[in-house]
């Protein structure tokens, strides 16, 4: 299933604003977010399996040495600041399956990251 990096980057905004209303921002949270917006459609249950799994690879990578040029700590420690690339890259990267469990490649993601990410200005 195609996921579009804009479905990446609303789950995240959605969940970013429970998190500030102190409200519960776990995988169960994520899930009923993603039922919300994608109410009534046939695929609704395999998107929101498909997104969450993402994300979930995405938490994998955070470990990663790289992902620290691609966010910024906060005073929350359970959060970052986090490029909008990389959501792009949550997105359009390829899983990979090994051992009954998905994940990204790490090279192919930062590469597709570099690939979104927006050039800087020119003076």
């Amino acid at each position: 299933m195609k996921i579009e990096p804009e479905e990446i980057i609303y789950l995240v905004q959605e969940m970013a604003q429970r998190h500030d209303k102190d409200q519960d921002v776990g995988f169960e949270a994520s899930v009923f977010v993603l039922f919300e917006k994608y109410k009534g459609r046939d695929d609704i249950a395999d998107r929101a399996y498909c997104i969450t799994t993402r994300m979930h690879c995405l938490t994998d990578l955070m470990g990663d040495e790289r992902m620290h040029g691609w966010t910024l700590e906060t005073r929350d420690p359970k959060c970052k600041l986090t490029n909008g690339a990389v959501f792009h890259a949550v997105a359009l990267c390829p899983l990979r399956l090994e051992n009954e469990r998905y994940h990204f490649d790490a090279d192919e993601f930062f590469r597709i990251a570099l690939e979104e990410v927006e050039p800087e200005g020119h003076a």
